[in-house]
């Protein structure tokens, strides 16, 4: 299991890598004339992308879903880059660092008490019917994060 684990997992940050490299032709695409839009549009096709794969998850207890997995880190490394390329002009050097600081570990605390909180749900009961129970209601709030994206993004063009 240790090397499937290496290799999946450096697959997945592969795959966040990709993402990065996409993000700025991407937002190039979204926006093209610079209005400030990309953020949000690329908000909303990375919360599609979630949605999707959580969907997926939800409604098929297949192997051939491990490769899907690995799409996992391809939306944070879309939308990395384009919430920092947002972020930097506004913020003041002296304070971007913290401030990135204080995100990412308000991100991982977050995520730390959505897994604690899943954990008290599922218990020992790791069945698909228990994990489908969990990922649709996430699923259909990725979805919402995508709507919510595409209508700012809308909004702002």
């Amino acid at each position: 299991t240790a090397p499937a684990s290496g290799v999946f997992l450096a697959g997945s940050f592969a795959m966040a890598a990709l993402g990065s490299r996409f993000a700025a032709l991407l937002a190039d695409w979204l926006d093209p004339g610079g209005t400030g839009g990309a953020f949000r549009w690329g908000m909303a096709v990375g919360y599609g992308v979630l949605a999707g794969m959580m969907a997926l998850l939800a409604t098929t207890p297949a192997l051939w879903l491990a490769p899907v997995l690995l799409l996992r880190g391809f939306p944070s490394g879309l939308l990395n880059p384009l919430a920092e390329a947002e972020i930097h002009p506004r913020l003041p050097s002296t304070v971007r660092a913290t401030w990135l600081s204080v995100q990412s570990l308000a991100g991982r605390l977050a995520f730390s008490l959505v897994l604690l909180g899943l954990s008290w749900v599922v218990g020992d009961d790791w069945s698909f019917e228990t994990l489908r129970a969990i990922f649709l209601p996430f699923a259909a709030l990725a979805g919402f994060g995508a709507l919510v994206g595409f209508a700012r993004g809308w909004r702002a063009t």
